[in-house]
């Protein structure tokens, strides 16, 4: 695929992006994704450990506690997130963060 698409035989083979080329590249119009996955992945991995469970106990429900621009940082990594934390999805519930967290996480996990 990738010698289809470049006409370059191999990427190991291919010369590295001139600075030119990177340039060229739009800004992501999104920020701060990483940093909210991982104070969601903490706030998750808090609650499990708070409640006796397992970190990779699978959850029925996984409900973040955010304000909106917090759920908005997690738009793009909202299934790696759930993922991380052992569940299919997150719902969000409207809350206010402080200096002590962004994301409050409330887990239920999957029965035995």
């Amino acid at each position: 695929m990738f010698a289809e698409e470049t006409g370059d035989s191999s990427i190991h083979l291919t010369n590295w992006p001139t600075v030119s080329e990177l340039a060229a590249i739009p800004a992501s119009e999104v920020t701060g994704s990483f940093s909210a996955a991982c104070d969601a992945i903490s706030a998750i991995r808090k609650s499990k450990s708070e409640s006796g469970m397992s970190l990779n106990r699978e959850l029925l429900t996984l409900d973040l506690e955010t304000d909106e621009a917090g759920e908005h940082d997690l738009r793009l990594v909202r299934k790696d997130v759930a993922a991380a934390g052992g569940a299919d999805d997150i719902s969000f519930v409207p809350g206010t963060p402080t200096s002590d967290w962004r994301y409050m996480a409330h887990v239920k996990p999957l029965e035995d």
